[in-house]
C-alpha cells in the first residue's frame, strides 16, 4: 500500500507565499538603493543651489538603507561634506565595480565621528546616533557594497565604454548602447566576422523583396534585381572585416 503525499494547509502555503514576496521585495528595495547609490556617486558636482536638496536626498537614502536605525540629527546641509560623500561613493563603487576589495575600520568611523556611539535600549533595536553624516555613511557602504546584491554593479559590456550600471537580469548595456540601433550595429559587426559579402548581400536582398512585396504587391517584388558588386565595396569590405575581427 502506498502512501499519498498529504497537501500542505492554507495555512503553511499562505506563510510560504508571504515569505517569498518579502524575500522579493527586500531584494528590489537593495537594488534601487544600490542605483540610487551608483546615479549619486557619478552625478555632476553637487552646486551650492542643490546643496539643501542633495542632503535632504542623502538622509532619505540613510533612513531606508542604514544597517541599523539612527537617531537624532545628522546636521544641516554642507557642501564640503556632501563633496566628501560623492568622492567615496565614487571610489566605493569603483572598487566594487572592478572586483577589488575595499576596508573599513572602527578607526575610520572614529576618525571621522568621534561622537559616533551604538546604544542598545532592550526591547528596541540597537540604533545609533551619529553626530555627523560621514561615519553612518561609510557604514551604508560598507552594508550595501559588501552584500550579495552588490554582484549586479558592473561596467557596460561595450568596447571602450567606462559606464557603470546596476544590471537586473541579463542586462550588460548601458542606455546609450542598449538601444535598439547599438543592438543592430553590434549584430551587423559581428556578421561581417561571421559571414562574406555575398551572402550578407543575399540577406539583404531578401529582406528588400519581403519589405517590396509587403509594400508594393508579388508583382513589382518579382522586378526587383540585385545590383553587381563594384569594387570599391570590396576593398571596404575587407577593411571593415579587419576592423571589426580586431575589436
Amino acid at each position: 500500500m502506498t502512501s499519498r503525499k498529504r497537501a500542505k494547509s492554507p495555512s503553511k502555503v499562505a506563510r510560504t507565499l508571504y515569505a517569498k514576496r518579502a524575500n522579493d521585495l527586500a531584494r528590489e528595495w537593495k537594488i534601487e538603493n544600490l542605483a540610487w547609490l551608483v546615479e549619486f556617486a557619478f552625478a555632476p558636482v553637487i552646486e551650492k543651489a542643490d546643496c539643501e536638496e542633495t542632503h535632504r536626498r542623502a538622509r532619505n537614502f540613510l533612513s531606508r538603507s542604514a544597517p541599523t536605525p539612527y537617531l537624532g540629527s545628522v546636521g544641516k546641509a554642507d557642501l564640503d561634506e556632501l563633496h566628501w560623500l560623492q568622492t567615496v561613493t565614487r571610489n566605493c563603487v569603483e572598487k566594487t565595480a572592478n572586483r577589488e576589495p575595499w576596508n573599513l575600520s572602527l578607526r575610520d568611523l572614529i576618525t571621522y565621528d568621534p561622537s559616533f556611539l551604538f546604544t542598545a535600549r532592550p526591547p528596541l533595536r540597537p540604533y545609533c546616533q551619529p553626530g555627523n553624516i560621514r561615519a553612518l555613511w561609510l557604514l551604508t557602504l560598507w552594508e550595501l557594497l559588501g552584500g550579495r546584491e552588490a554582484r549586479r554593479i558592473t561596467r557596460c559590456a561595450e568596447l571602450g565604454c567606462t559606464t557603470i550600471l546596476v544590471k537586473r537580469k541579463n542586462r550588460k548595456f548601458c542606455r546609450s548602447h542598449g538601444s535598439a540601433k547599438e543592438r543592430a550595429r553590434r549584430h551587423r559587426r559581428s556578421l561581417k566576422t561571421s559571414l562574406p559579402l555575398a551572402e550578407r548581400r543575399k540577406r539583404r536582398h531578401r529582406a528588400h523583396q519581403s519589405h517590396v512585396k509587403r509594400t508594393k504587391g508579388k508583382a513589382v517584388a518579382a522586378r526587383v534585381r540585385k545590383r553587381p558588386i563594384r569594387g570599391w565595396e570590396l576593398a571596404r569590405d575587407a577593411i571593415e572585416t579587419i576592423d571589426a575581427s580586431k575589436e
